[in-house]
Parts: structure tokens; C-alpha cells; sequence
């Protein structure tokens, strides 16, 4: 509920701080990914619930941020690139390929990771266990 509430939040204030012209779309993107990543790094630091639930506040707020200024510039390109008539018809086109892959890709590196859950030599080591993991043949 943390992460949602402060991805909303993060939304409107990254939308707030573009419309008072103090970043732009692309320095704000900038800035909150460089911060997810550092807060990311970290993350193996937070050794209390507190620390995790300010974690989890502060990346919503960034992955709002991120969220935003993407498709900020995303609008930008399309207006700027496309004729009027056109626009909306290549902004769902955008958006459908994005949510392709972002719901094709997770299962396509579940089965990269479980393909790699051992490897020939370990199979010929351990034997029947390595294939109880579930590893293919």
C-alpha cells in the first residue's frame, strides 16, 4: 500500500515540478533513475522494517517519477513526429507494445534462469537430484 500511495504521489509531484519548469521531462527521468539505482544498491543495508518501508516509500515516489517522465516524452515525440490525425493511433500502438513485452518478458527470464538451474558438469556430478531441480534434459 506504500509502494502505491507514494507512486501516485510520485506522479503528481514529478508532474508539478516538469510544469514549474525546474526539470526537464529528461533530467527528471535522469535523476530519478540514478536515485532508484542508488536506493536499489542499498537495499542490502536495511536491516529494520522502518528502513524497508522508507525504501519502499522512496521508490515509489521514484518509479511515479519514472513513469511520468516517460510518457511525458513519449507524448513529446509523438506531437512533435506525427501528424494530428495519427496520434492517438500511435500512442496506443506504443503503449500495447510496451505492455507486450513487459508481460512477455518476465517469463521469458523465468525460463532463462530455471533453464541455467545446472549446469552438464553438475548433472553428471549429482545426477538424478539436478533433475528433480528442474532442470530440462
Amino acid at each position: 500500500m506504500a509502494f502505491g500511495l507514494s507512486d501516485i504521489a510520485g506522479r503528481v509531484l514529478s508532474g508539478h515540478i516538469v510544469s514549474l519548469h525546474v526539470l526537464t521531462p529528461r533530467r527528471l527521468y535522469t535523476v530519478a533513475a540514478l536515485t532508484g539505482t542508488v536506493v536499489t544498491a542499498l537495499l542490502p543495508l536495511a536491516t529494520k522494517h522502518v528502513h524497508l518501508l522508507a525504501v519502499n516509500v522512496l521508490f515509489g515516489w521514484l518509479e511515479g517519477a519514472i513513469t511520468s517522465s516517460v510518457v511525458t516524452l513519449q507524448l513529446q515525440a509523438i506531437v512533435n513526429t506525427v501528424s494530428t490525425n495519427l496520434q492517438g493511433r500511435v500512442f496506443g500502438i506504443c503503449n500495447g507494445v510496451f505492455l507486450i513485452f513487459s508481460a512477455v518478458g518476465p517469463p521469458i527470464a523465468g525460463v532463462c534462469t530455471f533453464s541455467k538451474t545446472c549446469s552438464r558438469s553438475e548433472e553428471r556430478r549429482v545426477g538424478k537430484e539436478c533433475r528433480s531441480r528442474g532442470a530440462p534434459d
